[in-house]
């Protein structure tokens, strides 16, 4: 008499099919998982720009949604986020670019690695329409001033320079705050 061939596991079919699911579930979770801890372990802080009304020695942050008015007092602060240099330079609606840290133009400066660090002096709303744009411009280099001033120019000159990027050279970042102008 002839035997029936005997089957060993591998040859019925859905016994070899879940441990090959759990072998692929198991590859799956530890190649998705450390990947997500990696990014979000890794992630680098970004410079921010901040805009403060002062209003009887009192600050209240502004944001884009805020309303300034011409001849409003307003101090600025930075966090460095990772960046070692940077500049300040604003826009308004009537055109014109102006650098506002350093205050005397030269080289960018160095900025402070930890914290939010005011700049030295509060700043007068301009007498200019429709909005005024206040643009952080950092590197992990030295750069001139006149650098982030002539991108400035440029883009005030133009339609749109409430929101339009600055067009600057490799190396160096941008973040900006654009608050609207309501009329005195």
């Amino acid at each position: 008499m002839i035997e029936p061939a005997r089957r060993g596991w591998f040859a019925r079919p859905i016994l070899w099919i879940l441990p090959a699911s759990a072998v692929t579930a198991a590859a799956l979770l530890f190649t998705v998982i450390p990947a997500g801890r990696v990014e979000t372990q890794n992630r680098a802080p970004s410079p921010k720009l901040r805009v403060y009304r002062v209003r009887n020695g009192a600050l209240t942050i502004l944001n884009a949604a805020s309303q300034v008015r011409p001849g409003d007092s307003l101090q600025l602060a930075y966090i460095a986020g990772g960046a070692q240099y940077g500049a300040v330079v604003s826009l308004d609606g009537g055109g014109a670019a102006v650098v506002q840290f350093p205050e005397t133009g030269g080289e960018a400066q160095p900025l402070q690695a930890k914290g939010e660090v005011p700049l030295p002096n509060s700043l007068q709303v301009s007498a200019a329409p429709v909005f005024e744009r206040y643009v952080l411009i950092t590197a992990n280099a030295p750069f001139p001033a006149a650098t982030a001033l002539a991108a400035a120019q440029k883009v005030a000159a133009e339609a749109g320079s409430s929101t339009a990027a600055l067009t600057l050279p490799d190396g160096l970042a941008q973040t900006s705050v654009v608050l609207q102008k309501i009329a005195p």
